[in-house]
């Protein structure tokens, strides 16, 4: 019943009589999305007007964590707003409090006003409070917006050098022989679980390029990897 009323007065208070629906959040996926379990089938929702840190960015981790301690295993309501390209819900999500998630993450310093999608002055006062508390990532002094953040991560992996270490991992040849994995991770390049290792020519063990045979840790999609990739690899 309590949820019913905090669900109606929610509603009206975006003044769309929007649909609604409640259930129980069974899933945290990042500090904006959320998977609430109506009747036996999850839904999942992408909290509307904000946008959390990706997890590989500063406070990441924590805008999920946040999440999850308001959240997680609480019955919900969920303002259903519209729906992603993704297929997910966009919407607010009401606490069994009544509290707002959507705001308490600005309002925390967890997430930013997703100005792009989000009229909503409430969100745009709640941020200016945070980041002048310095509240949160705004702790940062330069803080990446996540929508600036996810264009540089498409960038780079988007060029030769950008598909070499997002395909290939952690390169291990250097201009005297291997430069390790300490140095080469240092360089940007990431490790990959399904790398093959076999025999080279002075009987050690090392990771070897399943596609160019050349010293380095790769994923099982080489073979189907762009020819600038290679090109770029065979070049280093």
């Amino acid at each position: 019943m309590a949820l019913r009323v905090v669900a109606s007065l929610a509603a009206c208070a975006i003044g769309l009589g929007a649909a609604s629906f409640s259930g129980r959040v069974v899933r945290i996926l990042d500090g904006d999305t959320v998977e609430v379990l109506q009747g036996q089938t999850p839904r999942r929702v992408r909290l509307h007007g904000i946008d959390c840190p990706e997890r590989s960015q500063p406070y990441g981790t924590r805008a999920r964590q946040f999440t999850a301690e308001l959240a997680f295993g609480h019955d919900v309501t969920v303002i259903v707003h519209d729906r992603d390209r993704y297929g997910r819900v966009v919407g607010e999500v009401i606490l069994p409090d009544g509290r707002n998630l959507n705001r308490e993450l600005v309002a925390a310093g967890y997430a930013w006003w997703y100005r792009q999608y989000s009229r909503d002055l409430r969100l745009a006062v709640l941020e200016w409070m945070a980041r002048w508390r310095k509240r949160g990532l705004w702790q940062d002094p330069n803080p990446v917006p996540p929508w600036e953040w996810r264009k540089q991560e498409n960038r780079r992996r988007s060029s030769p050098a950008g598909a070499l270490r997002y395909h290939t991992g952690v390169h291990m040849r250097g201009a005297a022989g291997s430069t390790g994995l300490v140095g080469a991770a240092a360089a940007g390049f990431r490790a990959c679980s399904s790398a093959r290792r076999i025999r080279s020519s002075a009987s050690s063990i090392s990771p070897r390029c399943a596609a160019c045979s050349l010293e380095s840790v790769v994923c099982r999609s080489a073979a189907t990897w762009p020819r600038m990739a290679l090109a770029a690899l065979a070049a280093s």
